[in-house]
C-alpha cells in the first residue's frame, strides 16, 4: 500500500478516529433529545447558578483551546 508502512498503527488509529466520530454523535443525539423533550429529561444539578457558570467556563475554554493564538 502507498503511503502506509508495514509495522504502523494506522489500522488502529483509524479505528480510534470512527470509535470517536460515532461516540462524538451519540452524544450530540442525546443532548438535542435531551435539550428538546421534556424538562424532566433534561439532567438537572439543582444548582442552577452554579451549572450556568460551569457551562459558560467550559464553553470559553473549548473556544480559547480551538482557536489559534489565543491559548
Amino acid at each position: 500500500m502507498r503511503g502506509v508502512r508495514q509495522g504502523t498503527l494506522s489500522g488502529q488509529v483509524m479505528t480510534t478516529k470512527l470509535l470517536a466520530k460515532i461516540c462524538s454523535v451519540a452524544v450530540l443525539v442525546l443532548l438535542v433529545i435531551a435539550a428538546l423533550g421534556p424538562a424532566k429529561w433534561a439532567p438537572r444539578s439543582g444548582l442552577l447558578s452554579l451549572t450556568h457558570v460551569r457551562a459558560l467556563f467550559d464553553t470559553t475554554r473549548t473556544i480559547a483551546s480551538h482557536s489559534p493564538g489565543i491559548a
